[in-house]
């Protein structure tokens, strides 16, 4: 039963966040997205947490810990920067909108994914 409940994707994800967006996403019946993916933009390689490729979305898991710092975030607007400017959208989804907000943030990605994208 227990290894029927287990998402494999779950294997990829890199903190407990990443996790229960995981479990949000499933429960909210999202396309599953590529998890902790390679992507090289303008010959830089990053590892988004969330790649929808297709609807051309970044999902990024916020937690203090890791993107709190003077350093984390100037390195995390910058890459936003560069992912922007190559034409993908990048959302940062936090602790409290993952256990507090899960509808509104699920409103937002269901928006996001189903808009057109320029090709």
């Amino acid at each position: 039963m227990a290894i029927e409940l287990h998402d494999p994707a779950e294997q990829d994800a890199r903190s407990e966040l990443e996790k229960k967006l995981l479990r949000l996403f499933k429960r909210g019946r999202l396309d599953p997205p590529e998890v902790n993916g390679h992507l090289v933009v303008d010959g830089i390689s990053m590892m988004p947490d969330f790649i929808w490729r297709e609807a051309r979305l970044i999902v990024e898991a916020d937690s203090r810990r890791v993107h709190g710092t003077v350093i984390g975030i100037e390195k995390d607007r910058q890459r936003d920067q560069r992912l922007v400017t190559a034409g993908w959208t990048v959302i940062h989804a936090t602790w409290h909108q993952a256990t507090q907000e899960p509808e509104r943030l699920l409103r937002i990605l269901r928006t996001l994914l189903s808009r057109p994208t320029p090709h």
